[in-house]
């Protein structure tokens, strides 16, 4: 299947004289996509997360309160469960009192 072009003609009525243009292009079949999930980097984060706080005297629910998140989030981002985005590793270095990037100051394992 191709992409298919917008067509200029299919125009939708905003207010009155005024027009804005319908785009939108129909993809081919995506189960071809991939997603990639890292899982032994993931549980070697989530065991150096785990390993920082414990360091630094704190429960999960200290450390999800001191960065403003769901105590599941840092559970399931310990377990490796889940990938914690930007937003959550500059808040858990923020409440860790540390460099997010060190957050990623530990051995990758082998894949």
């Amino acid at each position: 299947m191709k992409l298919t072009e917008p067509n200029i003609n299919d125009k939708l009525k905003c207010g009155e004289g005024e027009f804005a243009y319908i785009i939108f292009f129909v993809w081919p079949d995506c189960s071809g996509v991939k997603y990639t999930r890292h899982t032994a980097g993931l549980r070697a984060f989530g065991a150096h997360l785990r390993l920082l706080r414990k360091q630094r005297d704190l429960s999960q629910e200290q450390l999800a309160w001191k960065a403003d998140l769901e105590l599941s989030q840092i559970s399931r981002i310990e377990r490796g469960v889940i990938s914690a985005g930007l937003s959550q590793i500059f808040k858990i270095a923020r409440a860790l009192e540390i460099h997010p990037r060190d957050l990623f100051d530990f051995e990758m394992p082998p894949e």
